[in-house]
């Protein structure tokens, strides 16, 4: 997994459309998984531990954790919240990338 982390840095920062943000702290990994009642992935946890807080990635980016990059729903936990009031969400649903007006990939 090192090496695809490190291809995957590397690979933002060479793309000019990237927002960075300073990475997400263990706490702030804690709080996330506390507010959502998850486990993130670990892939996912070292890309905002290791990479940035989101920004990155196809379209509109990677959502990031609070005080990262938010998406049109916000910040992952206030997005994740926000679309579980909604009948088609389903259960360990995450909000990961924003494609505009809304669109999302899960």
């Amino acid at each position: 997994m090192d090496a695809m982390i490190a291809r995957l840095r590397d690979a933002a920062r060479r793309d000019p459309n990237t927002q960075w943000f300073d990475v997400a702290s263990p706490a702030t990994i804690f709080f996330v998984e506390q507010s959502l009642d998850i486990e993130l992935p670990k892939v996912l946890e070292r890309c905002y531990t290791e990479v940035s807080n989101g920004g990155f990635g196809p379209s509109y980016g990677l959502t990031g954790l609070p005080g990262g990059h938010e998406s049109s729903w916000g910040d992952l936990v206030k997005s994740t919240l926000e679309l579980r009031k909604l009948d088609e969400c389903e259960d360990g649903w995450l909000p990961l990338l924003d494609f505009g007006c809304r669109n999302t990939l899960r």
